[in-house]
Parts: C-alpha cells; structure tokens; sequence
C-alpha cells in the first residue's frame, strides 16, 4: 500500500515534502512499462513467425485487460493499484503551501499564502461515492479514526463485478459503508477541500496522515478541523429534517376508508319544491354524473301533483 515518504521538514532548506503514495506509484509503473514490453515482444514473435492464432488471441487478452482496467479502476484503487498520479505538496518555511496536481499528466503548480490557510488535517468520505457528485468530507482525528470502515477484497470484487453488469443490466449487488481517508487543506477562496494526499486505505496510513497534518499545521500556523461543529451541523440538519416530517398532519380519511367522505346534498321533496322547478334543487351539471332514472311503464307511474295537491300549471308558472 502507498504510505508516507517523509512527515518532518528537510533539515538542509527547511520545507515539509509531501509525498504520500509516490514511491509506490513509481513501482507500480515500472512494473506495469516492464510488462507491457513484454507483452509488445511476444506479440511481434507470433506477428514473425506468422502464427495468427497466438496474434489473435494476445490481441483479445489485451482488449480485454484494458476494458477491465477502464471499467474496474476504483475497486482497483482500493486494492492499491492506482493509475492516478499522486499530489505533491510543499510548506515553505514562512508558511506558504504549495499544491501539485495532475492533469492530463502534466503538473500544475499553485501556491496558497498563509493566511489563506484555514485548517490542514485528515478527512474522510463514503468509498463508493460518485465523483460526479462529491460528498462533504467528514474531519477525522486520532479518537474517532477507529470508527472507518476500509475496503477489502471481497469488496473490491463486488464493486467490480458492479462495474461489469451495469454495462449491460440496471441492477447492482449492495455494498456495507465503506470510508477512505485523505489529507486535505480548507484554504480561503476555495469551495471544496484541496487534496494533498490520494485516499488511505489503511490504519497505518492514517495514522501517517496524522502525523504529517501535525507538522504541516505546526509550519503554517493553521488550525485543526472541528470534529464536533461538523457533527453538530450534520446532526442538526437531520434534525430538521425529522422534524418536518413530523409536522406533517395525518389525511383526514375516515377509519377504514380509503377514500375521504364526499358530501352530497339532502335530496329535497316535492313539498319542499313547490311552485317551483322539479329540478331546481339538483346542482348544475348533475347529469354528467348520474344516468337518468330508468322509465316506468305506464300503470306504474304515478302523479306527485296529485298527492301535494299542487297544479302543473302552477308549477311551470
């Protein structure tokens, strides 16, 4: 695993290096130039001697590695084999902060001031997180660094094979909580966390992170990240949140309904109705909702005129 090269200022100039995981990034790519030569012989061997199957099948071994090593490169991280370069930083002896970062393996340089440094120490987010969307990075310290939960092999193959079906099928295996730790600064003017470490993955590391974000902060003259105010700030927003999920009133439905009641209108009797429209009572657009009544034979209807005492002439009047 990568660990740290140097956590205390050079004696000869005075500047604290940070180097976390160069020496074995180097490693890994003269082992992986070395294997690539390799490769690259065998093949011109079967290419001279003509023998195409030997030619097709390296051809199919190496599409297929280099598929794997695209789809597959964050659970390989976690097994240590990064192809990201790592961050190089520098504290000056005034104070400054000096950042390398990669991109498209070219170094860029920038240099902080000191009194845009507010705070240098370890922090901590989700391993399975989506670097599309990152997460706010968790403060770490020595108390609550036994509390991560690194990546293992098997989950490492899990994620792996998550990669490899969801080319194809919109399902994936659950992974436990997951965390990995790097070394970070919260400069002024910057929205984000600068890095200065790629992610530890083990307890050693951290513990090495730890150390080097102490002489860093004892340079600079920074602060260490509250723990305590972060918890508050996540436990108070999860309160709120409860909270108003509680506010919210039950549905006024009625036991054993799935419906709320609906209120129709008392039907109203020819008496209460005279001298005036039978269908005067009835709201407007009722037919839309109802059939009309079925029709009676002849002998079977009978006339509530009669019964009132009233008159149809009265009545259309």
């Amino acid at each position: 695993m990568p660990t740290v090269d140097a956590c205390k200022p050079d004696a000869a100039d005075g500047v604290l290096r940070g180097r976390v995981g160069m020496r074995q990034w180097l490693k890994q790519g003269v082992a992986l130039v070395i294997l690539c030569c390799m490769d690259f012989a065998l093949f011109l061997a079967c290419f001279i001697d003509t023998q195409l199957i030997g030619v097709v099948t390296l051809l199919a071994l190496n599409s297929l590695l280099l598929v794997i090593l695209r789809l597959c490169s964050r659970p390989l991280s976690w097994l240590g084999f990064d192809t990201i370069p790592p961050v190089i930083f520098d504290v000056q002896p005034d104070g400054k902060l000096q950042v390398g970062t990669w991109k498209s393996w070219v170094m860029q340089k920038k240099l902080y001031p000191r009194e845009a440094l507010k705070t240098i120490g370890v922090y901590h987010v989700a391993a399975d997180a989506d670097p599309g969307k990152p997460m706010k990075p968790i403060p770490l310290t020595s108390d609550t660094k036994c509390e991560l939960e690194f990546p293992r092999c098997r989950d490492a193959a899990k994620e792996c094979a998550n990669s490899l079906v969801t080319c194809c099928l919109p399902c994936r295996m659950a992974l436990r909580p997951l965390s990995v730790a790097f070394l970070g600064a919260s400069v002024r003017g910057e929205m984000e966390i600068v890095r200065l470490s790629r992610d530890a993955l083990t307890m050693e590391m951290v513990e090495e992170l730890l150390e080097l974000a102490a002489a860093a902060r004892r340079q600079t003259g920074a602060s260490e990240p509250q723990v305590a105010a972060a918890r508050a700030v996540s436990s108070s927003t999860a309160g709120v949140a409860v909270g108003r999920r509680e506010e919210l009133p039950p549905p006024d439905l009625e036991e054993g309904s799935e419906e709320p009641p609906t209120h129709e209108a008392p039907a109203q009797t020819p008496a209460a109705t005279s001298g005036a429209s039978p269908s005067a009572g009835a709201p407007p657009c009722a037919f839309l909702d109802e059939l009309p009544p079925r029709r009676e034979p002849e002998a079977a209807r009978v006339d509530p005129w009669s019964q009132t005492g009233g008159s149809p002439q009265s009545s259309t009047a």
